[in-house]
């Protein structure tokens, strides 16, 4: 079933002072009760919500064909729908990304262990993609908290009924943020999958170890040459634990520092190496901290991936 819909109405037009021009669409019916549903959550109408989406088709096809030069995205929409500016004659263009939480029951410590980290890392991603080393360095050993009201990553939609979602809406302006977050927790999840994989595999090791140790006790009958030789190897079974351990923390970082390097070739991928190796520093405290979250994970599919422009 299909509805007719129009994307002008009056109030813009007093409101901006030039002249509108009406145009008629239809569209399924799905689709239109969408868009009316997020007109209403965010307190508009579905005609200020159509012309804000063509607006921004226009920009991405004039940025797609070279038309809009050097001019930022932020600033082509403003030139583009200038009624649409905020009160500080600034566009706020945001994207909302879906994030899940599977932990049950979710406990208070996973949940700001999480949202602190992706705070953090945000608006890290944030003052990189703005090219503002000088201050993520800053933010890096300060946390001033002036730098993420800056970055404005915020939780725009909780709800809590098994499992845990929000939808988290960072800044459009600075290119990549949204891309750079899901390679993220994309990441981490890639990552506690192969983690728990190596527990697994580290679990039966125990075990083994464990019925070797049993087995010692059982045989001490056994003339004390043997049961020392059967003690020398639980021991060695013991150290080759111990040495999985390692090597599983090991792996963590590891992981963590090839989620770093994909973030920041993404955020500034013409970074030198002096920069590309501060950049993976500062970020790599909060990738494994996010890394022990238990459960995170993105519930709808990834953005599209931005097409990079050939010069």
């Amino acid at each position: 079933m299909e509805k007719t819909g129009s994307i002008s109405d009056e109030s813009s037009e007093e409101a901006t002072g030039k002249r509108m021009k009406q145009a008629h669409f239809v569209m399924p019916e799905s689709l239109y009760d969408e868009i009316q549903r997020l007109a209403e959550q965010n307190q508009t109408s579905v005609a200020d919500r159509m012309r804000r989406y063509v607006a921004l088709g226009l920009v991405t096809d004039r940025m797609t064909s070279g038309d809009q030069g050097a001019v930022p995205l932020e600033e082509a929409f403003g030139k583009l729908y200038p009624h649409l500016r905020g009160d500080a004659g600034k566009v706020h263009l945001r994207e909302e990304l879906r994030i899940r939480i599977t932990e049950e029951p979710l406990t208070a410590h996973n949940l700001t262990t999480i949202l602190s980290a992706l705070t953090e890392l945000s608006t890290k991603y944030w003052l990189i993609a703005k090219g503002r080393f000088a201050d993520l360095i800053e933010y890096t050993q300060t946390h001033n908290v002036r730098f993420a009201e800056e970055a404005h990553t915020v939780i725009a939609r909780i709800s809590y009924n098994s499992p845990f979602n929000m939808d988290l809406r960072v800044d459009m302006s600075a290119p990549s943020i949204a891309e750079a977050i899901v390679t993220t927790i994309d990441g981490v999840a890639q990552t506690r999958l192969r983690l728990e994989k190596a527990q697994l595999e580290n679990r039966a090791k125990a075990q083994e170890v464990e019925q070797a140790s049993q087995k010692a006790d059982q045989e001490q009958q056994m003339a004390l040459v043997e049961q020392q030789k059967q003690e020398l190897e639980v021991e060695r079974q013991r150290l080759e634990l111990l040495e999985k351990r390692l090597e599983i923390q090991k792996k963590g970082i590891e992981y963590a520092l090839e989620i770093a390097s994909k973030v920041v070739d993404i955020l500034h991928a013409d970074a030198d190496p002096a920069t590309r190796a501060m950049e993976i520093q500062v970020l790599l405290p909060n990738l494994i901290q996010l890394q022990s979250g238990v459960g995170l994970e993105l519930a709808l599919p990834a953005p599209p991936k931005r097409t990079k422009k050939r010069r």
